[in-house]
């Protein structure tokens, strides 16, 4: 049966791999042979990392919400004080404006691409006030 253990230092080392094959510019198969590793091996390791850091994140946000002691800590100074993290999730709510026909027509005014290829596909009519709210939310989201 195969060990559940992790070899840290097998993890180091292909965390180093994974990051210079990122800043090297070269596709993974090319840095690969260049290397003389496995790309089966190569996509493994950054697979694998990539859910050890997610799980370790999922670990943190979790522990963040843990009950909190309800007399707020003395503060010692502004410097030594955590920042405070945005939330996770960030709800757009839009509550005024022209409603939005339904359904929505096929050729759309205003075409925005978001990460991840989404695309956000809003009416011509749309009140400025509400894109610039969809803009600001959306730009939280991104800039954490």
């Amino acid at each position: 049966m195969a060990s559940k253990r992790r070899d840290l230092g097998k993890e180091r080392a292909w965390r180093e791999v994974v990051r210079r094959q990122a800043v090297s510019g070269m596709s993974v198969r090319v840095f690969c042979q260049r290397e003389g590793r496995s790309e089966a091996s190569f996509y493994f390791w950054q697979r694998t990392i990539r859910q050890r850091d997610g799980q370790r994140a999922e670990s943190r946000r979790l522990e963040s919400f843990r009950a909190k002691p309800t007399k707020p800590p003395r503060s010692t100074s502004s410097s030594a004080q955590r920042p405070i993290q945005p939330p996770a999730f960030v709800p757009a709510v839009i509550t005024s404006g022209p409603p939005i026909p339904s359904p929505l027509p096929r050729e759309t005014a205003i075409v925005i691409e978001l990460a991840g290829g989404r695309t956000l596909r809003l009416p011509e009519g749309i009140a400025p006030s509400r894109l610039a709210d969809l803009v600001v939310a959306l730009e939280a989201r991104v800039g954490r």
